[in-house]
């Protein structure tokens, strides 16, 4: 389970990141709302486009944004989270780094 943020020790500075999602969905959703606490950024996307998505990134509120998945594979750490058969229609051009299984 993971808690929210607590009071740093004196001198350590924490470094946030940016998490990119591609897909909206329920499970992009629940892992962002529990990141952003943390002072991380978050990008979510879909395949209809980021003004699709402005009531998704105002429910999840400060450090959300919409982008395009082409976007969200640029981020720092990305989180596919589509269904198993639209993932094969994903280009292998996106991705930017090593996929972890």
């Amino acid at each position: 389970m993971i808690t929210e943020p607590t009071q740093r020790a004196a001198g350590f500075q924490e470094a946030s990141m940016k998490f990119g999602f591609i897909g909206a969905g329920v499970v992009a959703q629940t892992i962002a709302r529990h990141i952003l606490p943390f002072g991380h950024e978050v990008l979510i996307s879909n395949s209809r486009g980021p003004a699709t998505l402005a009531m998704v990134v105002r429910n999840l509120g400060r450090g959300a944004s919409a982008g395009t998945p082409q976007q969200a594979a640029e981020q720092d750490v990305v989180v596919l989270s589509v269904e198993w058969h639209m993932s094969r229609t994903l280009s292998h051009q996106s991705r930017t780094g090593p996929a972890v299984p």
